[in-house]
């Protein structure tokens, strides 16, 4: 039964919906998305509890998608009919390959380590808050019941009452951020509109493709979420719309209040310097905490922005050095190292055209890989 059968509430078709998704889920992972020692615990797990996600192909990670759609607790949120989720389904299946034997699947969990809240603010101590939930996210990374999501993704939820829900459902990697680390950004864009028709609420990271790929317009469009702010700020102060910047800084400012994550104390000052029409002036004081940050094993994507911005404001030689560690650390973004604006000031230098070439190698090598696994072909575009 559907949660809204157990508590009540009105009933319609979309019922039937969410016991289609319990059967098929059953089916591919060979248990019931709702298990319980009684009729009672199973009806407490059908209104509250969320079934692990199922992985194993691409297929199945799909599947998984109009499965996990249709057991949503609210019925607005699933398809709005029977013909609507079949249609999805005849997507899936017409755009795979995968025989019987590899979509086999197995339920797996997501999980993301949030940074510390510290009870006693020490700027000696400080850089723990994400150092020691990066540290840890690297050790479970090797489980392969885990799917263990960035520091980056922990690190936009930083208040000290995050929301969970959010974080949750922002959480998700797929194929729009894999895409965009190689530099492919029109397959990355494909595979949000691709991940759309098969589930228009999916959450993705397409903003940040966006504004690598040089649409500033539609990525400010979307970036509509707190957790966005760095990106929304960077394309209106790039876009000239610098007032409407600095409302989204001092709006992010009052929603943090004081319990400010120290990756947020290094982006605020810098975004609002660079908002504010500056360049070298407040970049001396952030010096030390940005020490502090060069010291964590950091995102390589939220590195990289920083390099950008701190490129932007004047501080280049620190911003080579947080580009580098990206590159390193696997986000080979090639086109957007050598397009975006905000790096002209490093561009002629001999340090920042041996990062180029870094980028430029893993680059070829990520569409080379993108063709070989038939990328093009399940995206239809040429990389």
């Amino acid at each position: 039964m559907a949660p809204e059968a157990l508590t009540g509430q009105p009933v319609d078709a979309r019922a039937d919906l969410f016991a289609v998704g319990a059967i098929l889920y059953e089916m591919l992972a060979g248990r019931p998305a709702f298990a319980g020692r009684s009729v009672v615990e199973v009806a407490h797990a059908v209104i509250h509890d969320t079934p692990a996600l199922l992985t194993g192909s691409t297929a199945v990670a799909a599947i998984d998608r109009i499965v996990h759609r249709a057991l949503a607790k609210q019925p607005d949120a699933r398809y709005p009919s029977a013909r609507a989720m079949a249609q999805a389904l005849r997507q899936v299946l017409a755009t795979t390959s995968d025989t019987q034997e590899t979509m086999r699947a197995r339920p797996v969990s997501r999980l993301v380590v949030l940074p510390f809240q510290m009870l006693r603010p020490d700027d000696d101590t400080e850089y723990l808050a994400f150092s020691l939930p990066d540290a840890i996210t690297s050790s479970l990374s090797g489980l392969r019941s885990l799917v263990v999501r960035s520091s980056r993704a922990a690190g936009k939820f930083d208040s000290a009452t995050p929301d969970l829900k959010a974080l949750a459902e922002q959480a998700e990697v797929d194929l729009v951020t894999a895409c965009r680390y190689c530099g492919l950004s029109d397959a990355s864009v494909a595979a949000h509109e691709h991940a759309r028709r098969l589930d228009p609420t999916v959450p993705s990271s397409v903003v940040y493709t966006l504004s690598n790929a040089g649409d500033y317009t539609a990525a400010v469009e979307l970036a509509t979420g707190s957790y966005n702010f760095g990106v929304r700020t960077q394309c209106l102060i790039v876009l000239g719309r610098r007032t409407e910047a600095l409302d989204v800084l001092k709006r992010r400012e009052t929603d943090i209040g004081s319990q400010r994550a120290p990756i947020v104390r290094l982006l605020l000052p810098l975004l609002r310097t660079l908002a504010e029409g500056g360049r070298d002036r407040d970049v001396a004081a952030l010096e030390a905490r940005f020490d502090m940050l060069m010291a964590v094993d950091w995102d390589p994507e939220g590195t990289f922005r920083f390099g950008l911005y701190l490129a932007q404001a004047g501080g280049l030689q620190r911003a080579v050095a947080l580009i580098d560690r990206a590159i390193t650390r696997g986000y080979a973004c090639y086109p957007a190292l050598m397009r975006d604006p905000w790096l002209d000031a490093l561009r002629g230098r001999p340090d920042f055209g041996r990062l180029l070439k870094a980028a430029k190698t893993r680059h070829d090598e990520a569409r080379e890989a993108f063709r070989r696994a038939s990328g093009e072909e399940v995206l239809g575009v040429e990389v």
